[in-house]
């Protein structure tokens, strides 16, 4: 199920000079929200739900330092931890060396759910790839991503929820 809702608080914004690392929402454990579900607009990441009242809840966003979640290329199926480097920064890391990584492939969740089907469910749009760094002489390739969402002018978003 999808819970609309309001973006109507970002924490640590500052107009210009940073991009939001948590958003504030308008609904609650009233509509069924609790931690750990996630928060998509359109196909798209938005992050996840850390704390939650009766009626707002706190969403860190993907690219907050604390996110981690695998992921894949849509394109050549390789395989990473994405992960948040604060600021609207993500990375693709943790690629072998032998997957290929593509400029300007889309990079997707793999499914990180538990059995109560919290989480980040497969096939979600996170952004794509900026840059690739591969060295033959590492272990692993790491890509930047760049999310399509711009996260400093969230209005409407949409909970998962799990309830039946």
């Amino acid at each position: 199920s999808l819970v609309p809702a309001r973006v109507i608080g970002m924490k640590s914004f500052i107009p210009g000079l940073s991009l939001p690392e948590e958003i504030i929402i308008d609904k609650g454990t009233k509509q069924h929200v609790s931690i750990g579900q996630t928060v998509i607009v359109n196909s798209n990441v938005v992050g996840n739900i850390t704390k939650v009242a009766d009626s707002r809840s706190l969403v860190s966003l993907i690219s907050h330092k604390s996110q981690s979640v695998t992921g894949k290329a849509l394109k050549t199926n390789a395989l990473g931890i994405i992960k948040g480097q604060g600021n609207g920064m993500l990375v693709l890391e943790n690629v072998v060396l032998s997957d290929k990584l593509e400029k300007g492939d889309l990079i997707v969740t793999k499914g990180d759910q538990d059995v109560q089907g919290v989480g980040f469910p497969p096939d979600l749009v996170v952004g794509k790839i900026s840059s690739v760094d591969k060295k033959s002489s590492d272990l692993f390739q790491s890509a930047e991503i760049e999310s399509i969402i711009d996260f400093s002018r969230l209005e409407n978003v949409f909970v998962i929820t799990n309830t039946n």
